[in-house]
C-alpha cells in the first residue's frame, strides 16, 4: 500500500480579512497511487479556521492579515497517512477598475485596459461608447458608483459583472478630468472603497487637444455644461448666469462650477434647472463678455 502523495508544496489559499471564507480542498492537491483518499484531518489551526471532515472544506473569518499555517493528515482508504501543510493567506478587500466597449454581457467583453489612477484616455483610439468594471475581491457587495467631472452620473451595482452604467449601456466621455469613486458595501457597511482620476482627451497629437476659447460642450447636455475660459480671464472676475426664452435670470453659484485646466464645469443639476433652451451668459465685473445659446436635455 502506497501513501498518499501530495501534488503542490505548500498550497495557500488567500481569503479577504474580516469576511467570512468557505472553500474547499482542491481534488488533485493529494492524490493516492493505489486507491483514494477517505479522510482528511486537521492536526493543527488557529481557532478561526474550521474543517469539515466530509466535504474536506474550509470555513471561517480572519480576524487580520496575513499568512497562517494549516497542518493536515491525508488517509488513504487502506490506512496509510501522509502529514502535510498548507496556508491560508488574508488579504485586504481590492477592487480595479476595467475600461470596456459598453455592450451587452451576453457577448464577450472587450477590454480596453485597466482604469488607473492618473491615465490619459484618446477618444480616437477608444470605441464610441464606453463603460466601466470594477472587479472586487469580495461576494455579494453592492458597488455605489459616483462619476464627477465634465459629465456626472450615480449608480448602484448590485450583481456582477459590477459596472458604472449599466448592462448595455455607456457614453462617449467628453473631454476633461474627471473622477471616479466606488464604494463596496455589504448590507449597510462599507467595506471598501477606490476612487482615480482620469484625463479625457481628443487624440495622442498635442494640437487636436485644444479646446476653442467660449466653446461649449456637449450642447445640449444633461446636468454639466462645459465652457473654455480663455487663458487672458481671470476666472475669479467671471460670474456666470442663465436666461430662460421669457428673460428670467437664473444666477449660477461658483460653488456649483469646478475649474479644471480652464474648462468651467458648471453644474445644473444641483440647481434644478429644467430641460429647455436657455442663453448662457458670461460677464465681467457687470459687462456682458460672451452670450452662448444652451440646451439642457
Amino acid at each position: 500500500n502506497e501513501t498518499p502523495i501530495e501534488n503542490f508544496k505548500d498550497y495557500t489559499q488567500q481569503i479577504v480579512v474580516n469576511q467570512p471564507f468557505v472553500f474547499r480542498i482542491p481534488e488533485n492537491l493529494y492524490i493516492d497511487p493505489d486507491g483514494y483518499i477517505a479522510y482528511i484531518e486537521m492536526i493543527e489551526s488557529p481557532r478561526w479556521v474550521n474543517f469539515n471532515k466530509f466535504e474536506f472544506s474550509f470555513y471561517g473569518k480572519a480576524p487580520s492579515l496575513g499568512k497562517t499555517k494549516i497542518k493536515l493528515k491525508i488517509y488513504d482508504n487502506k490506512g496509510a497517512s501522509l502529514e502535510s501543510v498548507m496556508y491560508i493567506e488574508s488579504i485586504p478587500p481590492a477592487i480595479d477598475f476595467e475600461l470596456i466597449k459598453a455592450d451587452y454581457f451576453d457577448v464577450p467583453i472587450e477590454g480596453w485596459g485597466l482604469l488607473q489612477n492618473n491615465r490619459n484616455l484618446y477618444l480616437e483610439d477608444l470605441p464610441k461608447k464606453l463603460n466601466v468594471l470594477a472587479r472586487c475581491n469580495l461576494d455579494s457587495v453592492n458597488f455605489h458608483f459616483e462619476l464627477s467631472g465634465p459629465y456626472k452620473f450615480k449608480r448602484i451595482s448590485d450583481r456582477t459583472p459590477y459596472n458604472l452604467f449599466g448592462e448595455g449601456r455607456g457614453m462617449q466621455f467628453p473631454v476633461g478630468t474627471y473622477t471616479l469613486t466606488a464604494n463596496a458595501y455589504k448590507r449597510d457597511t462599507l467595506i471598501t472603497f477606490k476612487t482615480v482620476q482620469f484625463t479625457v482627451k481628443y487624440s495622442t497629437d498635442s494640437t487636436e487637444n485644444i479646446l476653442t476659447d467660449w466653446v461649449v460642450y456637449p450642447n445640449p447636455f444633461e446636468n454639466i455644461c462645459n465652457i473654455k475660459i480663455p487663458a487672458e480671464e481671470d476666472f475669479n472676475n467671471l460670474d456666470f448666469e442663465l436666461y430662460t426664452t421669457a428673460g428670467k435670470r437664473i444666477s449660477i453659484p461658483k460653488e456649483h462650477i469646478k475649474l479644471v485646466n480652464k474648462v468651467a464645469y458648471l453644474d445644473l443639476g444641483l440647481m434644478d434647472v429644467i430641460a429647455g433652451s436657455y442663453i448662457l451668459e458670461i460677464n465681467k465685473e457687470g459687462t456682458p463678455l460672451k452670450r452662448i445659446r444652451v440646451v439642457k436635455l
